[in-house]
């Protein structure tokens, strides 16, 4: 289940790194648009010609699409993963700095010196 969500979130960003909304991919794959949303949100299965189909839309090999392995994945998607990483880390040491600062001011309050 893991995998296919994987590949549904793939699929996903693939469709956004192309900047299609849901109805562009689904009249290229001559779908509903909901039907496009659960396989984007992985409430569906997606047969074996179908994920060829997407995978031939997506300019990408049927091994690329379904491959959860990290060389598989698209550059993009991890440059942008590294880059929310690094936000992530400022954030967190954002974070340890102002709780520092709220533990010394709780204890200069509990010295009764504010």
């Amino acid at each position: 289940m893991i995998e296919m969500q994987i590949i549904s979130k793939k699929i996903q960003y693939l469709r956004q790194q192309k900047r299609w909304n849901q109805s562009i991919l689904a009249e290229k794959l001559k779908l509903s648009v909901p039907a496009v949303s659960k396989i984007e949100t992985g409430m569906t299965d997606i047969n074996m010609s179908r994920l060829m189909q997407i995978a031939e839309i997506f300019e990408v090999t049927l091994m690329e699409l379904l491959s959860t392995d990290e060389q598989y994945m698209p550059s993009a998607a991890y440059q942008e993963a590294g880059a929310i990483r690094a936000k992530l880390m400022l954030r967190e040491d954002e974070i340890t700095q102002l709780q520092k600062k709220l533990i010394d001011l709780y204890e200069v309050c509990r010295k009764g010196l504010l």
